[in-house]
């Protein structure tokens, strides 16, 4: 099949639409340092609770096995994290924030479970788990 080079400007710019996209979304609130989640993550209700941002989500993504947050966030929920390895999960989460150091297991899995369902993740993406819409 032949692409024409109308087919390919349309090509191009919606790939640079989605990658402006992608980039206003996890990385522009890297800038201004260790800010929370954008609202539309699988995280914000958990960061909120415990006070921690994405640079800390990154480390605690590492820890839990992640190469950082975005991949986190596009694979998995807080609430179905914690309820695969839960000891690995509050551990993860009190290496990575101040508050939850103070916290106790149980409370760190409670703040991980208190995700509303809204948040949760609704469809496939990339075939590599669950990811948002």
């Amino acid at each position: 099949m032949r692409v024409t080079r109308r087919q390919l400007r349309r090509i191009i710019k919606e790939e640079v639409a989605r990658a402006l996209h992608e980039q206003d979304t996890y990385t522009m609130h890297d800038a201004a340092g260790n800010s929370p989640p954008p609202s539309s993550s699988n995280w914000s209700d958990f960061a909120t609770e415990l006070d921690i941002g994405v640079l800390d989500l990154d480390e605690m993504a590492y820890d839990l096995g992640f190469s950082n947050f975005h991949d986190m966030d596009q694979s998995i929920s807080p609430a179905v994290l914690a309820e695969r390895d839960p000891q690995r999960f509050a551990a993860a989460a009190q290496a990575s924030s101040m508050r939850a150091m103070d916290m106790s297991h149980n409370d760190i899995l409670a703040a991980a479970s208190h995700v509303s369902s809204s948040a949760l993740p609704k469809t496939r993406r990339y075939g590599r788990g669950i990811g948002r819409e």
